[in-house]
């Protein structure tokens, strides 16, 4: 039987197996950080090649002898401000902001008819179909990813680079560390309060009050409905649904195997159109696993150490 995991620690990983090179890094960055110490003031430590190669790998948030759970400010107010909830936090606000958009589409329509002719081109193909057709892959590989623009530089620090990120209301950095983490997983409100009213006000000099209005409630639902996506992947029930499947498998794929590819939560067509689509992997038993809602990301369900660093588990080498 393996050993508890330990705050920190590599989680098991059934699709990669990691190389010695990664390995050694891993292994300076354990050295410079002590997981069970606040995170964020020991980042300065790492070289911006560390920093990259810390967020490669999903780690281990809780110790789990001590139920000690990962901390990343010391003072508990700047912790409280770092953490986010989808259920508490995005949905009553953002949920909020679109229905006002939809209030002020609603009243510069001329009629009813035209309102609900602008709801479909602008609400939902406009704003929601942007916003999970591109919008969350521009984020998310551009923005919420910064392993794909951080200089691999031993000369550089991380440090600076990611606080900046957080402090700008991303948060997801944070995620592909500790993915298990349920406070770090969904984008902060304010962030999406700061940038769609920052795109509407572009777009007003471009199109009728009706219009912006319509798309911003549209780019506020699409966010909701690509974040609720996006936690029922981690922490949501199974669902018996080929296109989730699908999709949770991609997403797992993006975390444990390479989180440079496989960007989409609610589509794969922007992964397709830019390239970024990872191969398809039907014949790996682990990831029909995925597909079938299994939580391989479970500590609990992993008990095998496999080689050269991989993880497996009896049950994932079961024909499923």
């Amino acid at each position: 039987m393996r050993p508890a995991l330990k705050i920190g620690e590599l989680l098991p990983n059934p699709l990669h197996t990691i190389s010695g090179e990664e390995a050694a890094t891993h292994k300076k960055i354990e050295e410079k950080i002590n997981f069970k110490a606040p995170l964020l003031a020991q980042l300065d430590k790492l070289s911006s090649a560390e920093l990259v190669t810390l967020l490669s790998r999903p780690h281990h948030p809780v110790d789990e002898r001590t139920k000690y759970s990962v901390k990343l400010a010391s003072d508990d107010t700047e912790e409280k401000l770092l953490k986010s909830s989808l259920l508490t936090e995005n949905v009553p606000y953002l949920g909020l902001a679109a229905q006002l958009c939809l209030l002020v589409g609603f009243c510069a329509s001329d009629s009813f008819v035209d309102f609900i002719a602008s709801f479909v081109v602008c609400y939902i193909l406009g704003g929601i179909g942007g916003m999970c057709g591109m919008g969350e892959y521009l984020l998310h590989r551009f923005m919420f990813n910064p392993q794909n623009y951080l200089s691999k530089s031993d000369e550089v620090s991380g440090g600076d680079r990611f606080k900046k990120l957080l402090s700008a209301g991303d948060n997801h950095c944070i995620h592909h560390i500790f993915m298990q983490d349920s406070d770090h997983i969904t984008t902060p409100y304010k962030f999406y309060l700061r940038l769609i009213p920052a795109i509407m006000a572009v777009l007003y000099f471009m199109l009728p009050l009706k219009a912006v209005a319509l798309l911003g409630g549209g780019l506020f639902t699409g966010s909701l409905v690509s974040d609720a996506l996006h936690y029922s992947f981690h922490f949501g029930p199974s669902l018996n649904h080929e296109w989730w499947r699908y999709m949770k498998a991609s997403h797992m794929k993006h975390h444990f195997l390479d989180n440079t590819r496989d960007f989409g939560i609610t589509n794969t067509l922007a992964d397709r159109c830019m390239g970024t689509q990872s191969d398809d992997h039907k014949r790996s038993v682990e990831l029909q696993r995925m597909q079938r809602g299994d939580l391989l990301w479970n500590v609990k369900s992993l008990a095998t150490s496999g080689p050269a660093g991989s993880t497996t588990t009896k049950a994932a080498l079961k024909k499923p």
